[in-house]
């Protein structure tokens, strides 16, 4: 079962991605009031004041800290200042953890979670979920657990309440479970399940996912 709040992914691997693209930075985080940069993997003995310390070369306007959860929220005046913040602190210490440094992802709104588009050449569906998505279970059996609140509505949540409010929430909505990672990774093992039941559809749950001792590029690339 994962140790920590600290890490998103498997316990035996820290996670040091960036979700959308290569690119260090991407322009959503960009705002009217500043750039908004997600800070993650936070160690729980982080302070505040260390994040401040981190980014004091750049004018902030604000640092917001969910120290319980291990991440936090920083707001810079320049989108300048930002690129250089993302592409100078990804992957360094603050404190005595190794963070991820990513602009924050902009507020869904409009139904979010995207259209939902099928090949109709497609031959099969491999699913890649996570042998820790029933981490909080005892005994876990080849079947898709029921979620305790329907994805839909997380989602219709999502379109109004701010991201103070969710990460104030997010405890109480994984409950059980040690982090946003499992918990998420069995709400689309539900979706899936419930979405593609006319889908030639496969859920694998792999203990570890790491990269491969040689390939084509380095390997210190693949940041897994």
């Amino acid at each position: 079962m994962p140790y920590s709040r600290s890490r998103s992914r498997s316990p035996m691997t820290s996670s040091y991605r960036h979700e959308r693209s290569y690119s260090p930075y991407n322009n959503d985080g960009y705002e009217e009031n500043g750039c908004r940069i997600h800070v993650a993997d936070l160690s729980i003995n982080c302070t505040k004041r260390e994040i401040e310390k981190a980014f004091n070369k750049w004018p902030l306007i604000e640092v917001w800290h969910a120290q319980a959860s291990c991440f936090a929220f920083v707001v810079l005046r320049q989108r300048e200042d930002g690129q250089q913040a993302i592409s100078e602190l990804d992957g360094r210490y603050i404190g005595d953890a190794r963070v991820r440094v990513s602009s924050a992802r902009p507020r869904t709104r409009g139904g979010g979670g995207g259209r939902r588009h099928f090949d109709p050449n497609m031959y099969s569906v491999v699913h890649v979920s996570t042998a820790y998505a029933n981490c909080n279970r005892n005994n876990v059996a080849e079947m898709i657990y029921p979620p305790p609140i329907q994805p839909s509505k997380l989602l219709d949540a999502s379109e109004w309440m701010d991201d103070q409010v969710l990460d104030a929430l997010t405890n109480k909505i994984i409950n059980d479970r040690p982090n946003t990672y499992t918990f998420t990774k069995a709400l689309a093992e539900y979706v899936i399940s419930q979405d593609a039941k006319d889908l030639p559809l496969a859920i694998i749950r792999p203990s570890i996912v790491g990269c491969t001792w040689h390939e084509p590029i380095p390997v210190d690339f693949i940041r897994n």
